[in-house]
């Protein structure tokens, strides 16, 4: 599967957006419902796995957790997805986030 940055910078901004909110967090299908809502200004169809919205999300989620970009627990078995849940950005991820968004004085990482 491929890494899709436009996702990333989704699920970035929407940790930040709610890690201020005491002990909350996001989980897997919070953030497949705000895809489905067009949030990410993207549609699922162009989820890495179309045929698999939730894997496809899940699958990024584990990157940004495994990339110290967020705080949260992410369990590789499908089984267990629904316990998946990101909360706080970390100093790492607050810096790729501004990297995505242009905010350092570069380009952006990757198109968007």
């Amino acid at each position: 599967m491929k890494r899709d940055m436009k996702l990333i910078k989704g699920i970035l901004e929407d940790v930040e957006k709610h890690q201020d909110v005491a002990g909350a967090g996001l989980d897997v299908l919070d953030l497949e419902m705000r895809v489905a809502e067009g949030r990410y200004g993207m549609d699922i169809s162009e989820l890495p796995d179309e045929n698999q919205p939730l894997h496809g999300i899940h699958h990024h989620v584990w990157l940004c957790v495994n990339a110290g970009f967020v705080e949260g627990q992410v369990p590789l078995s499908p089984t267990l997805w629904a316990s998946s849940y990101v909360k706080a950005l970390t100093w790492k991820g607050h810096d790729v986030l501004e990297e995505l968004r242009g905010e350092d004085g570069r380009f952006p990482l990757a198109p968007l």
